[in-house]
């Protein structure tokens, strides 16, 4: 199959419009100076220098004869749109969790955003899973079963080596929610905040760490101590909240 395109800078109509009007001038421009001649010569020299200003500008249309061979037998292929928006940023179904990962690795969050080593954790936990499920499915078939267990227990120590070198925020953000982080220092001596906040050890080396049920410290648990209690609220409804606070120092 042949046909003729024009890929030139000028499209078809409006090359062929410049090359009529181009060529009508240089044909009446020609026409003049050989006004005095008789025969075929008065008409023939302006036809042809018209002719040549014609084919000049058509070239500017860029004609280019193109052909096509088929070899073999056509398909119709069908595409099919999923317009669910599922697997998508504004998928309302998806965990919030997945969303955020999908975002970082799209570039749409600052890289500080997200802990890089609980990305790195998530995949080797997946993987990790991964490779249990493959031991279930082939426990009686011809997988190295004591390889793939290394293998499992490698990923899982991968995922303990990450988890442990989070930032402190992202520690505090994973907790499970219904839940608060409470840190305590013991041997503080003193009896206010600076006491605390003077100590070598605050704020990254706590004496020890729990997570509470209650927004609330327990009571007559210890002396000579500094504890800090922070995390999320995550509030039912948007609204107003009144909160408060008590000691007895």
């Amino acid at each position: 199959m042949t046909d003729l395109r024009f890929l030139g800078d000028w499209g078809l109509w409006q090359g062929l419009m410049a090359a009529l009007l181009l060529a009508g001038a240089v044909w009446a421009l020609y026409l003049r100076e050989v006004r005095r001649r008789n025969g075929v010569v008065k008409w023939l020299l302006p036809t042809l220098r018209s002719t040549a200003v014609f084919l000049v500008v058509m070239m500017l249309t860029g004609p280019v004869l193109h052909h096509r061979k088929l070899i073999g037998e056509l398909v119709r292929l069908k595409v099919v749109i999923d317009a669910s928006r599922s697997m998508a940023l504004s998928d309302k179904d998806m965990d919030p969790g997945r969303k955020l990962l999908i975002a970082h690795r799209l570039g749409l969050l600052a890289p500080d955003v997200l802990d890089e080593e609980l990305i790195k954790a998530a995949d080797s936990l997946q993987c990790a899973r991964e490779t249990a499920a493959e031991m279930l499915r082939n426990s009686y078939g011809n997988i190295d079963l004591a390889e793939a267990l290394g293998v499992f227990e490698k990923e899982i120590e991968d995922a303990r080596d990450h988890l442990s070198r989070t930032r402190k925020e992202s520690s505090i953000a994973i907790a499970e929610k219904g839940t608060i982080l409470r840190e305590f220092w013991t041997d503080i001596q003193g009896s206010n905040v600076a006491s605390l906040a003077g100590s070598s050890a605050y704020p990254d080396k706590p004496s020890g760490t729990t997570y509470l049920d209650i927004f609330e410290a327990p009571t007559n648990w210890k002396d000579n101590y500094g504890t800090r209690i922070h995390g999320y609220i995550y509030p039912p409804t948007s609204g107003e909240y009144t909160f408060w606070i008590s000691g007895d120092d």
